[in-house]
């Protein structure tokens, strides 16, 4: 039988293995495909021991080391490792998996088990000896990804013999802490100072990468393997710009996505002007001598800029003109900074959908793309504060002649609620909740135990009860009787707040200093 022209030829196992009689190996042909994809990296064979991989779309260099082990281990994991190099670029991932993966393989050879013959029990126990073993969760959730690198290596090359569906999959225990990013205040300062500044603090590049990072939610990457060839012009008034994502095929083809805006805009305006002078420049006599389309090609390093330059342009802008949070903190500005803050301002523009910016951000789970959704800890609690006083204004403004007293969620006490769980969540004129995986509904949240109701509005619901108490009595008078069960249920939510929020400050209160104290009510309410 011709093993080139099929996907897989069976083999012998060495003698005295208690693994099986056979296993199926990958065919001649798929390793001369992988083979041909490699020397797009490395001049190093198939088979070395190590490879120094350079990886044209990040500038970086590495050295891929693999461990010894049989030829069929040795293929699924080269494989693995490769693919993973040409879908993310990153060599520090291909490294990851050939580490993590060969720590499965010995797992299972432990266990009389080849990675083909892998099933769910075993990943099941796989994690159950890491998690006996003290290996942290992140760690743990790592390296069984990288299992299941390796396992769909195999479903890819026709190595599994069943068909039978195994789960990697890995719940963390303790929730991981969203992050945030700088203060609005530090993004806006930032935003005047690059275009402001003369050319000569700020080159460029710099300029042009720097105004891509705030409109494109995408990987700095990605932005600096554009290539001169970035503009296109479809319309009045109308271009697009395309850009290389880090999804790219088995021949190492990048797949470009456009971006279209309009001339019109200012900022987008700035942009196309910078765009042109930077693809003139290139194009010009003493560009050319770099032989390079790199749209990113800096004359003065004499090389396509990386992300570190990006970065330490950031770190010395923010020294150099003292730029500060609004608590006086210094802020850290990266170029994967402008990636949160992008995708932060589509979700919360109200024009952008998750679907749309999961797909302009290249996220194959929207639920990823929310993780990059949260605004700074200064800015959200401004933002609440804001809706809370919007919300309190517009139902009794109109009763008091004016704005009523302000109630706001402060920066102190949002940072002390923040340290009991890096997933709490404050609820306008409600209170706080720190389980993750509900969504919290006014109605749904006083039944639940993870809800805290915050007794800063303690006020807000005595006034709705007086107001459902006033519409109740009309209602008696001559109302439908539907009108009248809602409020009536309507009551009862509202009793249920007041109880809670009581309950809890008495409780607080009672800790504090050992004593009985006297429950708040409407007749004795304080100011908080």
């Amino acid at each position: 039988m011709d093993t080139a022209a099929t996907a897989f030829s069976v083999i012998e196992l060495s003698k005295g293995s208690e693994q099986g009689v056979q296993r199926k190996v990958m065919s001649d042909s798929v390793k001369s495909a992988m083979a041909a994809t490699l020397r797009h990296f490395t001049v190093d064979s198939w088979q070395a021991d190590q490879w120094d991989v350079y990886v044209p779309s990040s500038q970086r260099r590495k050295v891929l080391r693999f461990p010894s082990t049989n030829v069929y281990d040795s293929d699924i994991l080269r494989t693995a490792a490769l693919l993973l190099l040409v879908e993310t670029g990153s060599v520090d991932a291909a490294q990851r998996v050939i580490r993590e993966g060969r720590l499965f393989m010995d797992f299972l050879a432990m266990n009389k088990v080849t990675i083909e013959n892998t099933r769910t029990h075993l990943v099941e126990a796989y994690i159950r000896k890491m998690e006996d073993d003290n290996v942290s969760e992140g760690v743990i959730a790592s390296r069984v990804r990288s299992a299941r690198a390796l396992f769909d290596t195999c479903i890819e090359n026709d190595l599994v013999d069943s068909t039978c569906k195994v789960i990697f999959q890995y719940q963390r225990k303790t929730p991981v802490a969203p992050r945030r990013p700088p203060d609005s205040c530090v993004i806006d300062e930032i935003d005047r100072l690059v275009l402001n500044l003369p050319d000569c603090e700020v080159p460029l590049t710099i300029r042009t990468l720097y105004l891509l990072a705030r409109m494109i939610p995408c990987r700095i990457s990605e932005l600096l393997a554009m290539n001169t060839d970035c503009i296109k012009y479809i319309g009045k008034d109308l271009f697009s710009v395309s850009k290389p994502t880090s999804k790219e095929t088995s021949q190492h083809i990048p797949v470009y996505k456009p971006y279209v805006f309009s001339l019109e805009g200012k900022t987008e305006e700035m942009l196309h002007r910078c765009l042109c002078e930077l693809i003139s420049f290139n194009r010009s006599e003493n560009a050319l001598n770099a032989d390079t389309d790199f749209l990113f090609y800096d004359s003065r390093l004499h090389r396509v800029l990386r992300d570190s330059d990006f970065n330490e342009f950031l770190a010395k802008l923010v020294a150099d003109h003292k730029i500060r949070n609004e608590d006086g903190s210094s802020p850290k500005v990266t170029s994967h900074t402008f990636r949160h803050v992008t995708i932060g301002e589509r979700l919360r523009s109200g024009i952008y959908t998750v679907e749309d910016t999961a797909e302009e951000a290249c996220h194959s789970d929207p639920n990823v793309t929310l993780g990059y959704g949260h605004s700074s800890q200064n800015d959200e609690t401004k933002r609440l504060g804001k809706i809370a006083e919007e919300i309190i204004n517009k139902e009794f403004g109109s009763q008091t002649n004016g704005e009523i007293k302000k109630r706001t969620m402060t920066s102190a006490k949002f940072t002390r609620l923040l340290k009991n769980t890096p997933f709490l969540r404050l609820i306008p004129i409600v209170g706080a909740c720190d389980n993750s995986s509900c969504n919290p509904q006014y109605v749904e949240c006083i039944n639940c135990d993870s809800f805290e109701p915050d007794r800063i509005y303690l006020e807000y619901f005595v006034e709705v009860r007086k107001l459902i108490l006033d519409r109740l009595e009309r209602l008696r008078k001559g109302g439908a009787e539907e009108a009248i069960l809602f409020e009536e249920y309507e009551l009862e939510i509202v009793e249920k707040y007041i109880a809670k929020m009581d309950q809890n400050s008495s409780r607080e209160q009672k800790n504090m200093t050992g004593r009985d104290i006297i429950i708040v009510t409407e007749e004795n309410l304080v100011a908080v």
